[in-house]
């Protein structure tokens, strides 16, 4: 039959898909009754009560018989039509029961999903944590949206409740799972909506504390105080006041908190690249962002990835003055690193405790991140299962990502004139033009050498490709040999032939 029902939200049906009419509000009021009773007897007095009320004045002149025409719709919406079979509604003595598996209710499956989450809260957070997102999708609005009748105001306020705790859970988990700066809306909103609601208040106060906003919680709790007075002349509860007299104790005393500063020094003979560098800055330098920007810096071997990458971090440090973390990710050499393998050392550089299991770890990393403005790069990374871990959520801070071409789920490039939108973002570096490949060969020969046979330079330079790191080593080797013309050197590589290296 294919069978599916709506509660969360107002009152639908569908078969195999298709939408079917689920009658007047009051049809639906006995339907939603028996929908939320799946498999277990409901008597003919409940599904009056539900609809009519529990004082008989209020019941219609012969209440069965009302009951009965909405219980005789709802058999035909309930039936087969393609199979002939009778409905799932079946007649037992006093009422009828509904054979209907539950999991076609979205209330029941909401119920099963929250149920699950609360079991696996401690053991596995982030499976709880897609578990309460899951749930919480179903639902569409008010739940038995325009039905009447006590039993559906009761319904509504229990169901009502349930997403409630649902909501409140999901909170939870997000500040373990270090979650805090994209949960920081949702907090603020639900308790302005349900303000007689302290957990509420607690828990924005918690979030705001984990974006590092401790003065906008203790005046989350002043508001929250002022409210319970006003509206039920009650003074906060024990949680809420405890968190209040921490918060104050922790702005008296700040605990200063460590600024690492892993970054490797730039290349003293960096040359050229000055597009890329104005794109990243200006990536890195934005304000009043909502997303932390990943910038994937990608190409072949060789082509000067890593450098530029230090380069940019470098210059926009003094725009980072929280931190900067580096981690050389080793994807090039064939045993890259582990995500688990690098966030003790960055937690021990935030001055967070690095043991624990990677999940944990991974939690407490975008926790010991939220509220600073720091900058992470990723040299070398092999793909986003390696690099996403260690990427932060924090809006404030943002990551630098080195990568060879292609690398699996990472960003795909974007023209320099084009990559102004929203991060992530990616450059996607080639060969050094003639004028810059020049300068580099001039800026490690010197350059009055260069200039003294510039059309050797430009062979040597075609000879190389315009690959930055094969340039180095053949300017290198000039270096080492003052007595060397760069034409002899620029012949050689042109033929191919072997070079002595430098002594």
């Amino acid at each position: 039959m294919a069978l599916s029902f709506a509660l969360l939200g107002t009152v639908r049906a569908t078969r195999v898909g298709q939408p079917l009419d689920v009658g007047r509000p009051q049809q639906q009021a006995v339907l939603s009754a028996l929908l939320l009773a799946p498999g277990r007897p409901v008597t003919d007095r409940q599904l009056i009560e539900a609809v009519w009320g529990e004082d008989e004045e209020g019941w219609p002149r012969d209440p069965t018989a009302a009951l009965r025409t909405h219980v005789s719709r709802i058999r035909r919406l309930l039936a087969d039509p393609v199979a002939g079979r009778a409905s799932v509604l079946a007649s037992i003595t006093g009422g009828y029961r509904l054979e209907l598996p539950p999991e076609r209710i979205d209330a029941h499956r909401f119920e099963s999903a929250l149920a699950e989450a609360a079991a696996r809260q401690e053991d596995d957070p982030a499976a709880a944590w897609t578990l309460l997102g899951t749930a919480l999708d179903l639902w569409t609005g008010p739940a038995l949206t325009g039905v009447p009748g006590a039993g559906a105001e009761r319904s509504r306020a229990k169901l009502a409740e349930r997403r409630l705790s649902a909501l409140e859970l999901r909170l939870e988990l997000g500040m373990r799972l270090g979650r805090h700066a994209e949960l920081l809306v949702e907090a603020e909103e639900l308790a302005e909506q349900y303000p007689l609601r302290e957990r509420l208040h607690y828990l924005r106060m918690r979030v705001l504390c984990g974006c590092g906003r401790q003065a906008e919680a203790v005046a989350a709790f002043q508001r929250a105080r002022q409210i319970l007075d006003e509206e039920l002349g009650l003074a906060p509860g024990a949680a809420l006041t405890e968190l209040y007299q921490r918060i104050r104790r922790a702005v008296r005393q700040p605990a200063a908190r460590p600024r690492p500063s892993q970054l490797p020094s730039a290349t003293a003979d960096f040359t050229g690249r000055s597009e890329e560098i104005a794109l990243l800055l200006g990536k890195l330098g934005e304000v009043g962002r909502s997303a932390a920007p990943v910038l994937v810096i990608g190409g072949p071997s060789g082509v000067g990835k890593s450098a530029l990458g230090i380069q940019a971090a470098q210059l926009a440090r003094g725009d980072y003055p929280d931190g900067q973390l580096y981690a050389d990710l080793g994807a090039s050499r064939g045993g890259p690193a582990a995500a688990a393998d690098v966030l003790p050392a960055f937690l021990r550089a935030l001055g967070a405790d690095p043991h624990g299991p990677a999940e944990l770890l991974a939690a407490r990393y975008q926790q010991a991140l939220a509220g600073r403005r720091v900058l992470v790069l990723l040299d070398d990374a092999a793909d986003e299962a390696q690099a996403g871990p260690l990427l932060p959520r924090d809006p404030e801070c943002a990551a630098l990502v080195t990568c060879r071409s292609p690398a699996a789920g990472l960003p795909v490039a974007v023209p320099i004139e084009a990559a102004g939108g929203p991060a992530p973002a990616r450059l996607e570096l080639g060969p050094l033009d003639l004028v810059q490949a020049c300068a580099l060969v001039a800026a490690i020969i010197g350059a009055a050498r260069a200039a003294a046979e510039p059309d050797a330079v430009q062979r040597l330079v075609a000879a190389c490709g315009g690959v930055p790191s094969a340039i180095r080593s053949a300017a290198g080797r000039l270096a080492a040999r003052p007595r060397w013309a760069v034409a002899e050197l620029a012949g050689r590589l042109a033929r191919a032939e072997p070079v002595a290296p430098a002594p």
